[in-house]
């Protein structure tokens, strides 16, 4: 019996750690990628060919009553297998003032590059959960299908002073708070098809023999 519980236990911690992990699961704040909005449902990951570029949607969830009356944040990526193309970052509902543009900024001797910029401001009590809004969309380009950076695609403050979260009494939000669920990309390249290699193999059995009869 004890040799089951100890089992049971170490199962349930396997599967659950990782969630808490990826998003504690006390966070009030959750920022969340789709990383293929034409299909919806909050896609994690998605396969894109060598070359090909794609959509990606950032999404804030408030997951309990939690007050969210302003936000500043960045997005990072990895530099060495995608390029940032554009990108935008439209009021969501409940929040009047914000530039509605983006930055790229380039961070030199790293292997990634941050989007800045992306912010919103309420002047009417900011937005309480729980709820869930777009705040962020862009379109990169798959340069490579190596992966150097830890991530592909993340979110977050970064340490940067310009970046934080604060309720309607100006008081705010802390980091602990605040979770990341960003977003893989799987970058395919070209497989050659199986007619192809067929006739690849077939002009390699033809070179044997003729080889072979010659001598």
């Amino acid at each position: 019996m004890r040799v089951l519980y100890k089992k049971f236990i170490f199962c349930t911690l396997a599967l659950c750690l990782p969630v808490c992990i990826a998003a504690p699961c006390d966070a009030a704040v959750v920022l969340r990628f789709d990383a293929d909005p034409a299909i919806g449902g909050g896609q994690s990951d998605r396969d894109v060919g060598l070359g090909e570029s794609f959509d990606v949607s950032l999404f804030m969830d408030i997951t309990d009553a939690t007050n969210v009356a302003s936000y500043t944040l960045s997005v990072r990526y990895d530099k060495t297998k995608l390029a940032f193309v554009s990108g935008s970052d439209p009021l969501p509902a409940g929040f009047q003032f914000g530039d509605t543009s983006v930055i790229a900024t380039s961070v030199p001797g790293e292997t990634f590059d941050d989007i800045d910029g992306i912010d919103g401001t309420s002047f009417a009590g900011g937005v309480t959960g729980p709820i869930s809004f777009e705040i962020a969309s862009f379109t990169f380009r798959a340069i490579s299908d190596q992966r150097i950076s830890p991530f592909d695609i993340t979110a977050g403050l970064f340490g940067k002073p310009q970046n934080e979260f604060r309720n309607s009494a100006f008081g705010v939000i802390d980091q602990g708070q605040i979770s990341v669920q960003g977003a893989n990309i799987n970058v395919i390249t070209a497989i050659p098809e199986p007619t192809f290699v067929g006739l690849l193999m077939l002009g390699g059995t033809i070179v044997v023999s003729q080889r072979r009869r010659r001598r």
